[in-house]
């Protein structure tokens, strides 16, 4: 379990108390492996992907679904890991997947 919270109330006096803006991820044993954020900015494509930490995967990019090629093989440090693809501004489309590896 990864906890991340900010925005905690500790006044007893206040009316409104809790915790504001967390985020919680559930990563099960048996494991998951996805994109969970897609967002396009000036720099590129960013993409953000959720897998258990030690897991090896592969981000693959492809202009057709057909054709897959290699962007980048990493190890997850954290449950949480982001890529930047900055070609992804010049190509009308780009479809994106990630395979676990052993």
């Amino acid at each position: 379990l990864n906890f991340m919270g900010s925005g905690l109330s500790e006044s007893p006096t206040e009316e409104r108390w809790g915790i504001d803006d967390v985020k919680v991820y559930l990563v099960p044993e048996t494991g998951s492996l996805e994109i969970t954020r897609v967002a396009l900015t000036a720099q590129g494509l960013h993409l953000e992907i959720m897998a258990a930490a030690g897991w090896s995967y592969v981000i693959e990019a492809s202009p057709n679904l057909k054709d897959w090629n290699p962007l980048r093989t990493t190890t997850a440090q954290e449950v949480l890991t982001e890529h930047l693809d900055p070609e992804a501004l010049g190509l009308p489309t780009r479809y994106y997947r990630i395979r676990r590896l052993p």
